[in-house]
This record gives structure tokens, sequence and C-alpha cells, in this order.
């Protein structure tokens, strides 16, 4: 049996051990320069030496090590690590953990279309406010609510939600990352114009397009065929297109037409162009129709400034800080008004007991009467 030759007489000879002994020093010592020979790297590869034939014997590598420096197969990524270190991979995740710990919080931001947003704002601030009036109204057998009351508690309410989705502490908020900005934005991230002054007092007008035009009350003695003329131009200016102004005008229509039936019918032989009172209109139907077509047949009133503010499927989202809807305060005019449905809801009912009180002592002296006939007879 051959003796085993020893590491230090192969590298005086030159035998296989020396050869991958001088590949690897010289691949260390090249890796640590960061720099060398790479086309001498290249040449002596880990064992194969430099015999012709054995080079092209051998397997191509499949790809090149880390640098540029070609490797074999066999040598996985693992050895190729432990072998040279990776000297920044702990200062990259300093940097990470560095940055995440300093990373600001999200801003606490609510996101809705622009129709989500004003209907829900509408019926949270107008919606209970105005049907609980109309109940307590028709329950006590009072008269609608003045049309302009409600018209003013309306518009007050999209005044509001335009103030808070225009805010200026939205313009104060740097965020989105630009990289991470969508067009059209989203409820995760808005797009990247979302709070730019010019974009945010597009959308201002753009709820306060929602509101109502102004009516005043015709007068008490008003005749029946001018009030429902006056009724009628005023619907027509809601519909925001000509197509959808002939749905609001028979809706409207129908309501004046039960209100002068129901007035009839109490009057067998009307005179001519006679009709209900004002006091006998349904105003708070008329307006609830207008607002109801307002929200359903609504058109902004231009394009975005910003073109990223439309979504693919041409939806607007607003963003709006959700602590800031709570600050809503209700007209003066509305609340006068609910303080005089209060007043006429007491003088009903003071006025029916004084008739059932009075209508009592009538049914009192009758049955006197009619006992004190019978006796004496």
């Amino acid at each position: 049996m051959g003796r085993c030759p020893s590491s230090q007489s192969e590298r005086r000879e030159g035998g296989p051990s020396a050869l991958l002994a001088t590949a690897v020093e010289e691949r260390q010592t090249t890796h640590r320069g960061g720099g060398g020979d790479l086309e001498a790297e290249r040449v002596v590869d880990f064992g194969v030496g430099l015999d012709p034939a054995r080079r092209q014997s051998r397997p191509e590598p499949v790809s090149a090590g880390w640098r540029g420096v070609r490797r074999s197969p066999a040598l996985r990524a693992d050895e190729v690590r432990a072998e040279e270190g990776w000297p920044w991979e702990e200062e990259v995740s300093q940097a990470v953990q560095w940055l995440v710990s300093r990373c600001p919080c999200t801003p606490d931001l609510c996101c809705q279309t622009i129709i989500q947003y004003v209907e829900d704002g509408v019926a949270r601030e107008f919606s209970g406010r105005f049907f609980r009036d109309r109940r307590e109204r028709r329950l006590g057998g009072l008269a609608s609510q003045e049309p302009g009351a409600i018209i003013e508690l309306f518009n007050s309410v999209l005044h509001f939600l335009a103030s808070v989705v225009s805010s200026e502490q939205l313009c104060g908020l740097s965020w989105p990352v630009t990289e991470f900005a969508e067009a059209g934005g989203s409820w995760l991230l808005p797009h990247l114009h979302w709070n730019a002054p010019e974009h945010l007092a597009w959308l201002k007008q753009a709820v306060l397009g929602f509101q109502l035009p102004q009516m005043d009350l015709p007068p008490a003695g008003a005749p029946w065929l001018p009030v429902c003329s006056m009724v009628t131009q005023y619907a027509s200016q809601i519909p925001s297109c000509r197509q959808t102004q002939p749905v609001l005008q028979c809706q409207v229509q129908n309501l004046l037409g039960r209100a002068y039936s129901r007035w009839k019918s109490k009057r067998p032989f009307p005179g001519q162009g006679a009709g209900p009172s004002v006091a006998e209109i349904p105003w708070d139907d008329i307006i609830a129709l207008c607002v109801h077509h307002k929200l359903r047949d609504w058109t902004p009133p231009r394009l975005p400034i910003a073109s990223e503010a439309l979504s693919k499927d041409g939806q607007i989202c607003v963003y709006f800080f959700k602590k800031h809807l709570k600050n809503y305060d209700v007209p003066l005019s509305w609340e006068q008004a609910r303080m005089q449905t209060q007043k006429e809801l007491q003088l009903s009912q003071e006025w029916q007991l004084l008739i059932s009180s009075s209508l009592c002592v009538r049914l009192h002296f009758l049955d006197f009467y009619v006992q004190g006939g019978n006796h004496t007879g």
C-alpha cells in the first residue's frame, strides 16, 4: 500500500491539495481586498488545476459566484457565506430596525366615496331630526314644518361635511409615501394629491353641490294655482340633467294632487280655481322628495383638478378625521323651528283638553236637564 502524502509535501510537489489551497487563498485574498484579478480566479478554479484536458471535461458552472466569481455547482451558497462572511448584514438589520422605530404612525383617517360620505352624513345629522319633527307634528295634528327651516338644516349639514373633507389639518399630512400612492385612492392608501389645497378646494365645492336652493313660504292667503306653479318651478331646479327632471316633476305633482283630493273631499262644491291653503300643502314631503332625488341624481360640477382622484370605476374617494364629524352644530333657524313645534303641540293639547272639558260640561248639563224633566213629569 502506498503512503498517503502529507499536505506539506503535496504543496511542495504540486499535488491536488496544493492546487486547491492555492485557489482558496487567491479567492479569499481577492474578496478581502475588494478587487483582484478575476481572470486568475477563473483559471485556478477550486482544484481543477491548469490541465487543459481536465478543464474541458469539467461541467460548466450554472451561475456566477458572489461579486462575479464563477464557482462550481458543488459549492453551495451557504458554504460561500460561511467561508467569506457578510460583514454588512448586521448593519442593514440595524438600519431597518432604526427606520421601523422612527416610522410615523398611520394617520387616523377614514375613507369613503364622496356619495357614501354625503349619504351617511345626511342620515346622521339631517334625517333623524327631520323625521322626528315631522312625526311629532303629524301626531299632534299640526301643519307641515316651514320649508325654509328644513332646507336650511339640510344645507347646513352639507356645509359642515364640506368643511370636514377640506380641513386645513389634512394639508399638513405628509402621507403616504410617494411610491405607495395609487391612482384613484382606496381605503388603504390615497392617491398622490389627495390633500393638495387645490384638490381639497374642489372637494368642498363638490360636496356643496348637493345643497338645495332656498324656498320662502308663500303668504297664507296665496291662491292654489300660483302656489302649485311655484312648487313645480322649484322642483325643476333640483335635477342635474333634463333626462331625470320628469321623474321628480311627476312625484311632486302626485303629492299636490293628493293634497287637493283630501281638500276636495271635505268640500263637495269647490269654487273655480280654489284649492288647499298654504298650510295644507305637504311641504315636508316635497322637500323630502327633493333631498332624495338630489342624493341619487348628483354629478360633480366639473372634473377633479387632480386626474389621480378618479378611480377606475369613476368613483371619488374622500379622506377625513372621524373625530371631526362630532363637531356639527344645528343652525339657529332649526332650533327656533323646533321650539315653535313644541309650543304649537302644547297649545294643541291645551285646546283639545279645553274642548274635552267643555264637552263633558255640556253632557253633564244635558243629562241633568233630561233627568229633571223626567222627574217633573
